[in-house]
């Protein structure tokens, strides 16, 4: 009887000692913690503002100034915290605690916001820290570009890259909407272009940043890119490499610009040749005739444009053109030899499954190459800002972009490939068998869904939808399967008899 008397006290007395024991333990676990070299400790109360710059593995981190937010990034398919925080001598830092630590990934792709500290002994100064899944590029007006990757691996290669570079609005899209794209060129500290590989691309001085903004999954161009190079590293021996592109987070002198494509600028540095081959780019229906390409007497002529290396204009640099003109067009002797049959069906038969059927084949690099007097081409697909279903519209609503679900439309002509005579149709059925191993469902989408996955994962698909809120119109992922779905069907069909 005394016992049960006594009883209800006993258990209160235990669930009191096991709660402070409880306690006593997060609070050490918390006090032992680093985060990127800095304690998780209790903090002191914030007081007033420092002057002080958070340097990331040595330079200073990613900062978005509006929402006084430092990013870091980090590689979540690992564990552990990547990057060392650190300030000047005489400030300390230190993280509040909090549960989300804990919980890497959620913390990662939920866009969670964590209190850092920063203290010079008497005024206690607070950031938001938010760490991403994706490097951060940052380019400020006064020349320098810093990429942080989440980690050194044979994917990104370096963890970190620093150069000199200028960088300016490129693109008519950039008179469409308010996200630009840019052009960044890489200089070496004696004044010269610095070639260097970023996020494991090949080596390059001449880069572009695409915004993808009229695409609400943000899938579009990278699952071009990435497809194009799947079927170019089938056939080495063509040299069909085109641009290759990564996805990267972008701050402009301090300010969060949002989610980007990094990608090479094609040029023949990039074509797998010899640097002085020519590079055409072909941006629109309006080509010129072979009369018109020998009295151009610049870099443009019409819809194309000279993209190589040649610092100065020659009326020979047309020759190339002028001769690829001749054999698509007529009168220029055999197409086949001069064009290169699989190439052209590679191209052909790539298109036909990524290109708006509206707009057909109008944007490619033209390769001239120049192979111990014999004069070929190579072309390689470009400008995916329309592809997949998705059109150009003439009107502002879902930012001039306007989904057009017909899996099965029709087909505009290319005229290289007309120009392979009444045999292209059996060609292009035998060379699409060889293509299968890329050019089916299951690759396919599993390439685009890999690709929404390590956007939702990264937190900067969230992250750019509330930057550029208007970027969320338009067909989504759903949409963009179910079309990717229904052309290749349409493409089984097409492509799978001689018929």
């Amino acid at each position: 009887m005394k016992l049960r008397r006594f009883l209800p006290g006993l258990i209160a007395l235990a669930l009191v000692l096991a709660a402070t024991v409880t306690a006593f333990f997060v609070c050490l676990r918390w006090e032992s913690r680093r985060v990127c070299g800095v304690l998780v400790e209790e903090c002191p109360e914030e007081n007033g503002e420092l002057d002080f710059t958070l340097l990331l593995d040595g330079e200073k981190a990613p900062y978005d100034a509006p929402t006084d937010t430092y990013y870091i990034p980090q590689d979540t398919d690992k564990n552990g915290w990547s990057g060392k925080l650190s300030v000047k001598e005489g400030f300390e830092l230190c993280f509040a605690p909090d549960e989300m630590f804990s919980y890497r990934p959620s913390a990662v792709e939920y866009c969670h916001t964590f209190a850092l500290y920063v203290s010079d002994g008497n005024t206690h100064d607070r950031v938001n820290v938010m760490f991403t899944g994706l490097p951060a590029l940052c380019l400020d007006s006064g020349g320098e570009l810093t990429l942080f990757c989440p980690d050194a691996s044979a994917e990104y290669g370096a963890r970190l890259v620093t150069s000199r570079c200028e960088f300016h609005v490129r693109g008519y899209e950039s008179d469409l909407w308010p996200k630009k794209s840019y052009k960044l060129t890489l200089f070496g500290e004696n004044g010269g272009y610095d070639r260097k590989q970023l996020l494991g691309m090949r080596p390059d001085d001449d880069w572009v940043l695409l915004p993808m903004y009229n695409d609400r999954t943000k899938l579009r161009e990278k699952l071009a890119l990435d497809l194009w190079g799947q079927i170019a590293a089938l056939s080495p021996y063509l040299l069909e490499n085109g641009p290759e592109a990564e996805y990267v987070e972008v701050f402009i002198d301090g300010d969060y610009a949002g989610l980007y494509l990094l990608s090479q600028r094609m040029d023949s540095k990039l074509a797998g040749g010899d640097v002085n081959d020519t590079v055409y780019l072909f941006d629109g229906p309006d080509i010129p005739t072979a009369e018109e390409l020998a009295l151009a007497n610049g870099f443009f002529c019409r819809d194309v444009e000279i993209r190589s290396t040649h610092a100065e204009f020659s009326p020979e640099l047309w020759e190339g053109c002028r001769i690829w003109s001749e054999a698509v067009f007529g009168g220029g002797g055999d197409p086949a030899a001069i064009l290169r049959t699989e190439n052209i069906l590679d191209f052909y038969i790539f298109n036909t499954l990524v290109s708006c059927p509206r707009y057909g084949f109008q944007s490619f690099y033209l390769i001239c190459r120049d192979n111990y007097g014999e004069t070929s081409f190579t072309a390689v697909p470009t400008d995916f800002k329309f592809s997949f279903g998705s059109a150009f519209s003439e009107t502002e609503a879902q930012n001039n972009t306007e989904f057009l679900p017909d899996a099965a439309a029709g087909e505009t002509v290319w005229p290289p490939y007309e120009a392979l005579g009444e045999n292209a149709h059996a060609l292009a059925c035998e060379r699409y068998g060889e293509l299968k191993g890329v050019l089916n469902e299951e690759n396919v989408l599993s390439c685009a869904k890999a690709l929404s996955s390590q956007l939702a994962a990264s937190g900067a698909l969230a992250r750019d939808s509330s930057r550029w809120p208007k970027s969320r119109m338009g067909a989504g992922e759903e949409e963009l399967c179910g079309y990717i779905s229904g052309r290749l069907s349409y493409m089984d069909g097409l492509f799978g008899g001689e018929d």
